[in-house]
């Protein structure tokens, strides 16, 4: 989880999609708004991957999070 004034992003495995939620309009994290145009979803979790990365995290713990961004990245588009 990675919480910003204005924003709260949620990332788990690869099956589970990511969770963006607008802190400003929505306090209570209710409406997930990952798929929203713009990508800023994608923008915040690949800043939190290299964060990570930065800090030396085992791969294990961000390879299934380097995998659920690409995966709803891909399905984001589609939809």
């Amino acid at each position: 989880t990675v919480t910003t004034p204005e924003r709260t992003l949620i990332l788990g495995g690869p099956d589970d999609e990511p969770e963006l939620y607008d802190l400003t309009s929505d306090p209570g994290e209710r409406e997930n708004v990952w798929r929203t145009p713009g990508g800023e979803g994608a923008l915040l979790a690949e800043q939190a991957l290299t964060l990570l990365e930065g800090v030396n995290t085992p791969e294990e713990y961000l390879a299934p999070r380097r995998e659920s961004v690409d995966r709803w990245r891909v399905i984001g588009k589609s939809a």
